[in-house]
């Protein structure tokens, strides 16, 4: 038995396609998953949390927040002031950071088998 695996140098553009597809297929499932896991005080940032896609040279999509405070969001401030030597004296405050509440991580970590499964199925049905 011989299976013939080919790609057609005339139709480049199919596996082009297929692998856009699922990008857009993983970008739309990122931007809906952060949304229900981003916290919520005010919906601003949730509202912001916008996908688009990339212009050339690169093909794909970017996802994410559009606000000044996303990051802090994302990974937290961590403590302030603690053990800082101002004056030469160790000074030492009860002010603590803001723990982190990752959102777009997450998002990202439960898509990637949803985009490596439609990049397969994909491609196998370009190349074939």
């Amino acid at each position: 038995m011989k299976v013939k695996l080919h790609f057609d140098p005339k139709r480049p553009d199919m596996v082009l396609d297929a692998v856009m597809k699922a990008l857009k297929s993983g970008a739309m499932f990122i931007e809906y998953r952060a949304k229900q896991i981003v916290p919520v005080r005010t919906g601003a940032l949730k509202g912001s949390i916008t996908m688009g896609e990339l212009e050339e040279p690169k093909k794909g999509y970017m996802i994410g927040p559009d606000m000044p405070y996303d990051v802090y969001v994302e990974f937290g401030t961590g403590t302030r002031g603690e053990g800082a030597a101002i004056f030469g004296k160790e000074w030492k405050t009860k002010i603590k950071g803001m723990v982190s509440h990752p959102y777009m991580r997450p998002a990202l970590h439960e898509a990637r088998p949803r985009i490596a499964q439609a990049l397969q199925v994909g491609v196998r049905k370009a190349l074939i």
